[in-house]
């Protein structure tokens, strides 16, 4: 290649510029030159070229392209190339190194991701534990009830105590269903501990490869460990034999693991980065918030330290800048980020004196001035002035004046020194918020969050208990009563506040109670998950949080009108249209506090929705009456190893219930309760809450009717709930129980004005085949009929209220019980005062196929 080339070469004093043909090379010298500018005419010597930069610019013609490049490569010096290669190997140097050290640690930020590599690495342990080693395991520490030879076993016992066979069976069934339930639960529990510690395990291993300390991070694995092992499900499924390993056999498997599994780990590792280059995008990228319906951001005054020209002056804390930055994101979330951005909303401190609210800001922009801690409440009324007087400032200003717009300011709470305050901001109509809010709390301090809602809501706030922590949770502003309303359960408690709240501004606040000179072993500042859930409220579908002092963790709790509707089979079946969004059903009806009002609840592992209970909803609905069904499922099934720890629940989802019905304007005549198993003791407490002060008037009888429905024995003594004091008598004018199995109790029954008990076909036959099939079930099995019979008083009394049975039915007359008046019957004290025989129907509806008990004939001594 031979062609004469133009070189072109500039020397300003700072840069020299070289260009060869098409490639321009420049770059800032460094040394010293005597009598020249930069020593250009020196080069006879070595001149370093610093900092250089490369330019092409291609040619008009794309021809060639190939020559010009060879052309401009030789063009380039030696020692710029060498330059290049040797960075070059630096970079190829750091990206291994990089590579090399990527597993000095496999912590995963991602809570998913976490648990997915947890259970992986539990898998593939000498720690795992499979769901078929459940059977044998519970068949070698339970063998009274998982015997080898159930058959032999229960005639065997039914000698020793003289007690029908039957019965034997119907109690070791029920058993066996909830020990395998509660093993499977237990172990599901031991499963995430050990994906934790094995985790943990696994990152040690990394970081003491890396050379971080082996006794620092042993101490901190042994720690972990003794926490976990603290725990009570651990504790309970020690008695099947699992154990938690040691932390020296933990770390022990977290070598060997760390070393097979490389492949896994570095697979999550890849996800997790891929994960959080995500996050990293969205977060920056306007155009994907916009499109996803993030709004642009108006301007922050006060973000930094200030100046004269953004009109404020002065420093501002970190915490200030947090808060600033978050109101001035809800009140854009608010304004809905309005159409027309000549008017723009921003937030200035809180000592800036606003003397007019609009001012211009140049750029054809004018800013909408509020202070931090005035809250959004204003922002929908205004935005409508705002946008409907663009032409001009003052036509804008003028518009806001004449509609009287006010702001209302943030509740005022006093608060100790370095308190950390957040804003959550305005809640309004169209907003449904569910959202977890991480407070930092400090040692012996408190934290607090406000919001401001626009509309009355359902609030349901809650946290669950911290190990070694006491932390309470008190709600107040708006029109609560001072002080507020607390939920302040000793030790680690879970803890909450539900209530339906009208438009105000509001303040949660989470303290650290915690007595550090009790010798608790967690100490300085933590963070606390708040989690949170407003919805607007209708009364037709309530949906709560409890919280008890006895345990570690929240429940759900709920109570729904039960509407019914024919479906296209002419079946009446439930209409759950609450929220009106489907247009081919009508929307369900609030509560009418002018109507009386049946409360339908089911007891232990059981639901709202199951077979019986929604028939039983279904049969009162169908007559005209006004049902609600209360929901408190996964209470009724919070069971742990041997212990009925539900029952410690019923006080609080009583007390809940009392407090929906009365927030919807119902006093205790108003309101008839049918209660099934536990369910009657939770309407035993309903009662209980409507005794004395009821609204404005006095209350002495609690409610108006109950039913209880085979109202369930005892708990064991290990349950704080005291079942034996429970009266149904006591706390209404009326009272029925219809008992109908072996797990009813007799005491409870005849704590009722009046009580039944049921007599199923099976009972009248062969007293030496307790398990003969009625005619009417020929094909049923008998160990199922015999567990079905503690449901059996549900169906029947849902039975009486469509009228079935012989006429002497008639003496029991619902609408008298409705009325508070007891039955022209002889009460037998102390003893049933009647029974009932049933008969039984198998009935296909919505829920499936069941049997269901019919009354036939009443018997009154």
């Amino acid at each position: 290649m031979h062609e004469d080339l133009d070189v072109t070469l500039v020397d300003d004093g700072t840069t020299v510029t070289v260009t060869v043909g098409q490639y321009t090379v420049s770059g800032e010298t460094t040394g010293s030159y005597s009598g020249f500018k930069t020593g250009v005419s020196n080069w006879s010597g070595r001149t370093v070229v610093d900092d250089y930069r490369i330019a092409y610019s291609p040619a008009a013609e794309e021809g060639g392209s190939q020559l010009q490049l060879m052309q401009a490569q030789i063009a380039v010096s030696a020692e710029l190339t060498a330059q290049l290669q040797e960075e070059a190997v630096i970079l190829e140097t750091e990206l291994a190194q990089e590579s090399a050290v990527l597993l000095t640690s496999v912590s995963v930020r991602n809570q998913e991701l976490s648990r997915i590599q947890g259970v992986q690495l539990f898998e593939r342990s000498s720690f795992y534990v499979h769901g078929n080693e459940i059977e044998p395991i519970l068949q070698r520490t339970l063998p009274h009830i998982f015997p080898e030879n159930l058959q032999a076993y229960i005639e065997e016992q039914a000698v020793l105590l003289n007690e029908e066979p039957g019965h034997i069976q119907d109690r070791i069934l029920m058993q066996q269903s909830d020990y395998r339930s509660i093993a499977r639960g237990l172990l599901g529990y031991y499963e995430n501990a050990m994906g934790d510690l094995l985790n943990a395990s696994v990152d040690m291993s990394a970081r003491v490869t890396a050379g971080e300390s082996e006794h620092d991070l042993m101490e901190a694995l042994r720690y972990q460990r003794a926490i976990a092992g603290n725990g009570r499900y651990l504790t309970e499924i020690a008695f099947y034999g699992i154990h938690l390993p040691t932390a020296e056999e933990l770390y022990q498997e977290g070598r060997q693991l760390f070393g097979q599994e490389h492949d896994l780990l570095t697979k999550i590792q890849s996800e997790q980065d891929r994960l959080q280059t995500i996050e990293n995008f969205r977060a920056g990228n306007r155009a994907w918030q916009l499109a996803h319906g993030v709004p642009d951001l108006a301007v922050l005054i006060g973000a930094d330290e200030g100046s004269a020209d953004n009109g404020y002056q002065g420093e501002l804390s970190e915490a200030q800048q947090r808060r600033l930055g978050r109101a001035q994101r809800l009140v854009e979330t608010a304004m809905s980020s309005m159409l027309d951005r000549r008017i723009q909303m921003r937030i200035v401190p809180d000592d800036m004196v606003i003397e007019d609210r609009l001012r211009y800001g140049g750029n054809g922009i004018t800013y909408f001035d509020v202070h931090a801690d005035e809250q959004e409440t204003a922002v929908r009324g205004v935005t409508g002035v705002i946008q409907g007087n663009l032409t001009s400032v003052e036509g804008a200003a003028e518009g806001i004046t004449a509609s009287g717009a006010t702001f209302l300011q943030t509740a005022r709470v006093q608060f100790s020194e370095g308190t950390d305050i957040s804003n959550l901001g305005l809640i309004d109509t169209e907003t449904n918020l569910r959202s977890t809010e991480s407070l930092h709390v400090p040692q012996g301090g408190e934290s607090a969050l406000f919001f401001t809602l626009t509309e009355e809501k359902m609030v349901n706030i809650w946290m669950n208990g911290m190990a070694m922590r006491d932390v309470s949770l008190t709600l107040q502003g708006g029109q609560l009563p001072a002080g507020g309303y607390s939920s302040a359960h000793e030790g680690a408690a879970g803890e909450s506040v539900s209530l339906r709240l009208p438009s105000g501004t509001y303040t949660v606040s989470v303290r650290d109670d915690t007595n550090y000179d009790g010798g608790t072993m967690a100490t300085g500042n933590f963070t606390v998950p708040l989690e949170l859930e407003m919805k607007s409220f209708h009364s037709a579908n309530i949906e709560g949080r409890i919280s008890i002092a006895e345990r570690p963790v929240t429940m759900p709790v709920s109570m729904r009108v039960a509407d019914y509707i024919q479906n296209q089979d002419g079946q009446l079946v439930k209409n759950e249209n609450y929220d009106g969004l489907d247009t081919t059903k009508p929307k369900v009806n609030g509560l009418n506090a002018d109507k009386p009002v049946w409360v339908v609840v089911h007891g232990r592992g059981d639901r709202e929705g199951s077979s019986k209970m929604n028939d039983l909803a279904k049969a009162l609905s169908a007559t005209g009456r006004q049902v609600v069904t209360s929901d408190w499922e996964d209470a009724a099934k919070d069971n742990g190893f041997g212990f009925l720890e539900g029952a410690d629940w019923i006080p609080a989802v009583g007390s809940w219930i009392a407090s929906q019905l009365k927030a919807a304007g119902f006093h205790g005549e108003q309101i008839r309760i049918a209660g099934h198993s536990w369910g009657s003791f939770v309407a035993y407490e309903i009662g209980k809450n409507f005794l004395g002060k009821d609204g404005n008037t006095e209350n002495d009888f609690g409610v108006q009717s109950i039913v209880a429905l085979d109202s369930a024995k005892d708990p064991l003594p290990v349950n704080s709930y005291p079942a034996s004091e429970v009266s149904f008598a006591d706390v209404s004018k009326a009272s029925w129980a219809l008992k109908s199995s072996f797990f009813g109790s007799s005491a409870r029954a005849n704590s009722a004005d009046v009580s039944f008990d049921l007599v199923i076909p099976s009972e009248l036959q062969e007293q030496n085949n307790p398990f003969l099939i009625p005619t009417q079930k020929a094909l049923l099995d008998a160990a199922q009929a015999y567990l079905n019979e503690h449901g059996y008083a549900v169906s029947c009394f849902a039975n009486l209220i469509r009228a079935q049975g012989e006429e002497g039915f008639a003496a029991l007359n619902i609408t008298d019980l409705e009325a508070g008046t007891l039955p022209a019957i002889p009460l037998n004290a102390g003893d049933a005062d009647g029974h009932m025989f049933l008969d039984f129907v198998q009935v296909t509806d919505e829920t499936g196929t069941w049997w269901q008990a019919v009354p036939k004939t009443l018997q009154i001594p």
